[in-house]
């Protein structure tokens, strides 16, 4: 679990004009990991992947990196927004 918490809270605040990579987590593309992150990925799991156009370009729904996108990166996900 703390490897997926690091793998959240990396990202960085670049200078005016930078590209600022998304944090994981963050599947719209606010810059915030929040409950409408989870709803995005839930949505996503539910209709087998149809929805995916509803991801920021840049968004890794596979949040532990083990190559599929299942229940189990919601529960980090949610792990993580109630542990900040």
């Amino acid at each position: 679990m703390n490897r997926i918490v690091r793998k959240l809270n990396l990202y960085h605040q670049g200078r005016e004009g930078d590209h600022v990579p998304l944090p994981y987590g963050d599947m719209n593309g606010d810059y915030v990991v929040n409950v409408l992150d989870v709803v995005l990925l839930v949505n996503y799991i539910i209709s087998a992947g149809a929805n995916a156009g509803d991801f920021h370009p840049e968004a890794n729904p596979d949040i532990n990196g083990d190559g599929s996108i299942d229940v189990i990166d919601v529960v980090q996900l949610v792990n993580y927004i109630t542990a900040n």
